[in-house]
């Protein structure tokens, strides 16, 4: 059976995992755009362009890597007065990694993002995934730090990705306080491109405003 995106979070995973961020549902009229993976140097300006052209801020998610390679990037999201956290330095899957190695790769992006000038106490973990224990390792690093997942992944990344059934399933099921992601990324690029646009007009029209999470 094909898989269609978007797709909405599993309903039983907060109760399983309460203390992670899913949406913001004590707001009227926002919705939270995040962009994962980045920055990229052609993708990430094109995002920031339409961004711009819309007058809306969003969120990205970015790699200690990328942050490293690129900080004139990450220096033109902040002055966007877009929102950065943290999607650990070199994307690691929390299920095939070592805690130890895990808590390093967000320590060292933190690092980098406090050398840049910039505090942020968001954190996405790659892929969604995480253990009960590690969750524990990662919340002990500071109090404040937030655990941000989605209610809406939107499934750029999927070749199954069809932009159509995207825009009519956010038009039906979309609700104030939905965290949504896409991704800042070559290889959903080709989607992404396809359907931002028309996401921020289906959601404006419906009388949703953006916001920095």
């Amino acid at each position: 059976m094909l898989k269609l995106y978007p797709a909405k979070m599993p309903f039983f995973v907060p109760f399983i995992f309460p203390s992670l961020t899913y949406a913001k549902p004590d707001s009227n009229t926002k919705i939270y755009l995040t962009f994962d993976d980045g920055p990229h140097p052609e993708i990430t300006p094109w995002i920031l362009m339409v961004l711009k052209k819309y007058h809306i801020k969003a969120n990205f998610f970015c790699t200690g890597a990328n942050i490293q390679a690129y900080p004139h990037i990450v220096k033109e999201i902040i002055a966007q007065g877009h929102q950065i956290g943290n999607h650990t330095f070199s994307h690691v899957d929390a299920w095939r990694t070592s805690h130890k190695k895990y808590i390093h790769e967000i320590s060292e992006t933190d690092r980098l993002l406090q050398t840049a000038g910039i505090s942020s106490k968001l954190f996405r973990p790659p892929y969604g995934r995480l253990t009960p224990g590690l969750i524990k390792k990662i919340q002990s690093l500071n109090k404040e730090i937030e655990i941000v997942m989605w209610s809406i992944l939107m499934g750029d990344f999927s070749r199954f990705f069809v932009p159509d059934y995207a825009i009519s399933y956010l038009s039906h099921h979309i609700k104030a306080g939905d965290i949504l992601v896409f991704h800042d990324n070559a290889h959903s690029f080709p989607r992404l491109k396809q359907v931002l646009e028309p996401v921020i007009n289906t959601l404006l029209a419906k009388g949703y405003q953006f916001a920095t999470l």
